[in-house]
């Protein structure tokens, strides 16, 4: 299959991959040998970004222990990550991005030999003012597009030699997220697919198998709203007029077609307000049902095989998306059934082991599964509670949030411990279908000590760990839900 190389550009990337991290977590399966994200930001200390970097660096160190052969088909943690350098993030932002514009562009040089301006700073006046050469961009873009650009290319003649050239094989693809409304994702994304496309052979290795690989970008429209600060060079009055004037740069300087795959998303902001933050750790925005999408894009990216070598005989695909029913409050229900049939099974599994890990009193004992598979592995379970916490937390936020995509109920309100997922009633067992919290976690782990035989004893622990609760999870949501 080959690796998948996926650059999340800016805040909108970051959280992107933080959604596709949760959903690989629960066992939505990417089709590629490798994952490999590459997060690109000037802003180094952005909360978003430094939450997606842990998380990511959670997954790998609980797939590590994996081998993905060794899992069923829709086992959590089955997607192999890997990162470049030992990193999720390239070294260029704190070498290049802390210079101002007038640094870079050497306007303190633009002079002739008697001393005065030349043309080209006459023109780097009319086209910038100070304040914009003096601009840093180590909190971000701030939704300065035509900055960014310039920067960005810097970073395309340093970093990405390094990160991306060198690895580079037979059968890898790419696919780049970014929104058209900011700074870093608007200015990045026709950089670096026009670099793809037109790379040097004579400057790159592996150049031609880059430019003829398959390459897919979403496109993020606007879809939440900042509070006003007047101080705040963020204003979200302005993000549709720089989205429209973002995609009609992109279709006039031909960038889309450069595409093999091109896939739009966004939304009405909902009456929910951001914090108007220019960056920094303060920046935590709560995770949108866009970004879980989008997130859905690389999946369906990753199973999508082109036939033509040459990029030049292909032509670009254009997706969009759209929810069944058109309602505030989105459910399992309102999705797309190629969606539902993606989702369901994995978010329903998942979060009932997390439930399990988190809080059932067994976990914690000897019991006899964990007997029987030989796993003794105390460390690797307080990874998976932490990863478990971050994935309660994501489904909080997402069900918070405006759009709001809630597809269970959360606040454990609800009698029977497996009646979790809104517009769904388990089937009822002999006389009662009424099984109290307790009871939920014995009848889980009572399920584990029944197949903790069947599992593939050539297997490491690990393994069968994970085969186990593939297994018993699957078997519970058959005979609860009849999926």
């Amino acid at each position: 299959m080959g690796k998948l190389y996926v650059i999340g550009l800016g805040g909108t990337g970051a959280r992107v991959l933080k959604s596709l991290t949760m959903l690989m977590s629960a066992g939505v399966k990417v089709s590629a040998d490798q994952l490999i994200p590459i997060l690109i930001d000037s802003d180094l200390k952005n909360g978003d970004l430094e939450r997606t970097i842990k998380q990511l660096h959670l997954y790998q160190d609980i797939s590590a222990l994996l081998n993905a052969n060794q899992l069923p088909e829709g086992s959590f943690f089955s997607n192999s990550i890997l990162s470049l350098r030992g990193g999720f993030m390239p070294d260029a932002p704190t070498a290049i991005f802390s210079h101002t514009l007038k640094e870079l562009l050497g306007v303190p040089y633009l002079q002739n030999v008697k001393g005065e301006e030349d043309e080209n700073k006459a023109l780097l006046d009319a086209l910038f003012s100070e304040k914009e050469l003096q601009f840093k961009c180590v909190d971000g873009f701030e939704g300065k597009a035509k900055i960014g650009s310039l920067l960005f290319q810097e970073f395309l003649n340093h970093e990405f030699k390094k990160n991306v050239c060198q690895s580079f094989e037979e059968g890898d693809k790419i696919f780049i997220i970014g929104s058209t409304f900011g700074g870093t994702g608007a200015a990045g994304i026709p950089q670096l697919i026009d670099r793809l496309r037109h790379i040097s052979e004579n400057d790159y290795p592996n150049a031609s198998l880059i430019k003829n690989s398959q390459i897919g970008a979403i496109y993020v429209l606007p879809y939440f709203k900042v509070e006003q600060e007047d101080e705040s060079p963020i204003d979200s009055f302005t993000f549709t007029s720089k989205s429209k004037s973002t995609l009609k740069y992109y279709l006039g300087s031909g960038v889309n077609n450069l595409l093999d795959y091109l896939y739009t998303i966004g939304d009405t902001a909902g009456a929910k307000m951001y914090p108007n933050c220019r960056g920094g750790a303060q920046q935590k925005n709560p995770a949108h049902f866009v970004e879980m999408i989008a997130a859905l894009s690389i999946w369906h990216f990753s199973t999508q095989n082109l036939q033509a070598e040459n990029w030049e005989k292909r032509m670009v695909r254009y997706l969009e998306y759209g929810l069944e029913n058109d309602v505030d409050v989105v459910t399992l229900d309102d999705l797309p059934l190629t969606t539902q049939r993606v989702l369901e099974r994995p978010l329903i599994s998942y979060y009932l082991f997390c439930l399990f890990i988190l809080n059932a009193p067994y976990i914690g004992t000897a019991e006899s599964w964990k007997k029987k598979i030989g796993f003794e592995d105390e460390a690797s379970i307080e990874l998976m509670k932490q990863i478990a916490h971050y994935y309660i937390d994501w489904l909080q936020e997402l069900a918070d949030n405006t759009r709001s995509f809630a597809p269970f109920y959360l606040d454990g309100s609800n009698d029977n411990f497996f009646d979790f997922i809104k517009g769904v009633v388990t089937r009822k067992q002999m006389w009662t279908d009424k099984i109290v919290k307790l009871d939920g976690y014995k009848y889980i782990n009572q399920t584990l000590n029944r197949l903790a035989d069947k599992v593939d004893k050539g297997a490491s622990a690990h393994e069968q760990f994970f085969q186990l609760f593939h297994r018993a999870l699957s078997l519970i949501v058959d005979e609860k839900y009849g999926y």
